[in-house]
């Protein structure tokens, strides 16, 4: 005996939520791409099987800080450099260097948070 399973979930719970002219517009472009014609359905779809993507940049926002700091070390040694009228050679090829290094290193850093995201 062959039994029709019933498809039809009890729901007995609402959600309501308001949307702002220009988000209704963009939620209703996206609806007419899914072509469907139940709203419910296509929101459920969206909310129950889709990824959420949280996007956690505290790393990076200490990271952007501490090169402003290494940028600001870099302008004083360019105002004593321009007062004196006299720059070391070593320190200006130890300085390309250690800016090589920083660079590699924020390189680094941005493409390991890319690939976490």
């Amino acid at each position: 005996m062959v039994t029709k399973l019933n498809r039809q979930l009890k729901r007995d719970n609402r959600l309501f939520f308001d949307l702002s002219d220009d988000e209704l517009a963009q939620f209703q472009d996206r609806f007419a791409l899914y072509r469907s014609t139940n709203r419910s359905q296509f929101i459920r779809e969206l909310v129950l099987n889709n990824y959420i993507i949280v996007n956690d940049d505290t790393h990076l926002r200490a990271l952007v800080y501490e090169v402003n700091k290494i940028g600001t070390n870099i302008n004083q040694l360019a105002r004593l450099a321009q007062q004196s009228k006299h720059v070391n050679e070593g320190d200006i090829d130890a300085l390309k260097k250690d800016m090589a290094v920083i660079k590699k290193e924020l390189f680094q850093t941005l493409l390991n948070h890319n690939r976490q995201r």
